[in-house]
């Protein structure tokens, strides 16, 4: 495969972060690939139709119909089964609309796959044997959550697969052993609930599969491994993941085990791993958000600072996704760069609406955010902004 370096402006490549930030893309290689097929598009002349027919192979005769591809197509990979590509049509004007223009389907999910998936997130409900939970371990102030980990329903799956598959077992597993098997029961999840994402035409912020990999796709595999669980160098060294810098896990030489804190939450029931995707509203039960909030006040400081940050700064009226950043990137390390700083925030706001400390409120294609009744724990008592979070105008 060809390897590209090109120069692009600042402000493109900042407007193409924020659209991958959103989860409109995967990353940048999807970004990138999808404008060079629509640009193909656009040379061949094509419709949609005639370039899927061709599947690329070949470029038909011009017609006198040039689709638009800047704004009412574009292309896409599919979510789910072998690396091809399509033409989806997008009506003009779609903005913050439902999803259900991805190509998707649940039966890319073998039945054995689904069996599997239900008896390793099965809630464990008896004393059994069980290897020790391990300590759980002071964390700094400085310790920062990636800001791409921007679900907490993919930490539930972590700890609940350890929690169900440990059972009866004297020892945590190692993580090269166990990282396979949870990753790939996450990209089994991830598919089906994408498939009913689509199919109950949720909008972006209320997608259950985000935060998930997908099956067939390898690059999110290897991210949700690396931000959830952790990054294996060829070295032997390991860089623990979200998981572990939320206190729910934690490692032991290479064995990957669940502290007291992790096995307590493994064990909440969650609407999706112990109901029905079909019929949750929530990807998280009001007892996981009441125990994950307790816990990220008494034992996560860096976690915490980032949710007082923001609450007293949307308080404060920064209501809107640039004034917030406005206003927090100045408690920020100025080593950041404007990316790091929009997908730091990014992911702390949208680890808080899953956690029911922030309403999104939409203006059309313009949001604002506001305080819950849940966010009380992490205020001011006086309301005011903490002193080190200013303004910066």
């Amino acid at each position: 495969m060809p390897l590209l370096t090109f120069n692009v402006a600042a402000k493109t490549f900042d407007e193409i972060a924020k659209l991958i930030e959103a989860g409109a893309y995967s990353g940048m290689n999807q970004f990138l690939e999808v404008a060079a097929l629509n640009q193909l598009a656009l040379e061949r002349g094509t419709s949609p139709e005639e370039l899927r027919a061709t599947s690329f192979r070949e470029a038909p005769a011009r017609s006198e119909h040039r689709p638009d591809v800047r704004g009412s197509e574009v292309v896409r990979s599919t979510a789910i089964g072998p690396a091809r590509r399509e033409i989806v049509p997008i009506p003009k004007g779609a903005g913050r609309g439902p999803v259900g223009r991805r190509k998707t389907s649940s039966s890319a999910v073998p039945e054995e796959e689904v069996s599997a998936l239900k008896r390793n997130l099965a809630l464990i409900t008896t004393p059994s044997p069980r290897p020790e939970p391990l300590p759980l371990r002071p964390r700094s102030e400085n310790e920062q959550i990636w800001g791409q980990v921007n679900r907490l329903l993919a930490m539930k799956l972590v700890v609940r697969w350890l929690d169900t598959t440990t059972t009866g077992h004297s020892a945590w597993p190692k993580v090269d052993a166990c990282a396979p098997g949870i990753t790939s029961d996450a990209a089994a999840l991830g598919s089906l609930l994408d498939t009913d994402d689509l199919a109950k035409g949720r909008k972006r912020e209320e997608l259950f599969a985000t935060g998930l990999p997908r099956r067939g796709n390898i690059p999110s595999v290897d991210r949700f491994q690396t931000q959830y669980i952790a990054r294996l160098t060829r070295s032997g060294e390991i860089y623990p993941g979200a998981v572990c810098h939320y206190g729910l896990a934690d490692f032991d030489g290479d064995q990957l085990g669940l502290t007291a804190r992790g096995v307590e939450f493994a064990r909440l029931p969650n609407p999706i791993a112990d109901g029905s995707w079909e019929t949750a509203t929530k990807t998280l039960s009001s007892e996981e958000r009441a125990f994950l909030i307790r816990h990220v006040r008494d034992a996560i400081p860096g976690e915490r600072l980032n949710f007082e940050t923001v609450l007293a700064a949307v308080a404060a009226g920064s209501d809107t996704p640039e004034e917030l950043l406005t206003t927090v990137q100045g408690v920020l390390p100025d080593t950041w760069s404007d990316v790091m700083a929009r997908t730091h925030v990014s992911g702390v706001v949208a680890r808080m609406s899953e956690l029911g400390l922030l309403q999104r409120t939409w203006e059309g294609r313009h949001v604002r955010y506001s305080l819950t009744a849940s966010a009380s724990p992490f205020l001011n008592p006086s309301g005011e902004l903490p002193p080190e979070v200013h303004h910066v105008n």
